[in-house]
């Protein structure tokens, strides 16, 4: 089995910029211990949330590689699928309507326009829908 064949859990996110002087946020003026903390804060859900996917991997028998990778998500989705040479991408899809997507983009949609692999992308269910499961 090569590294081909073994399904790489990602997850993708800005990172929050260390600044040695100060940070102006609407408003906030954030010295650096407070940057820190917000980054070792993200840091912490990240891997809270890599753990549970990589536990889920394990109780359904799914061999998995945990990698991290901060930066804007659709480039580096779409650069570590070109690296890894990959053979499919599954990508979550958040299904924001037309405005909140025309301000904010849509990773899934970038994605599919530039990887060269297959793509499935997964909608995020509705909530009555996922009440019944």
């Amino acid at each position: 089995m090569s590294l081909k064949d073994i399904p790489v859990l990602k997850q993708v996110h800005k990172k929050v910029l260390r600044i040695h002087f100060y940070l102006f946020l609407v408003g906030y003026i954030l010295g650096t211990e407070a940057v820190i903390s917000m980054e070792r804060s993200q840091e912490r859900e990240i891997n809270a949330f890599m753990d549970k996917a990589m536990e889920l991997c394990r109780e359904k028998k799914v061999k998995a590689v945990k990698h991290v990778v901060y930066g804007d998500a659709r480039d580096v989705i779409c650069e570590e699928i070109q690296k890894l040479n990959a053979n499919m991408l599954v990508i979550g899809s958040h299904g924001y309507g037309a405005v909140k997507r025309t301000f904010l983009g849509s990773v899934s949609d970038y994605c599919a326009h530039h990887v060269k692999c297959p793509l499935i992308i997964v909608k995020k269910p509705h909530e009555k829908s996922h009440l019944k499961n």
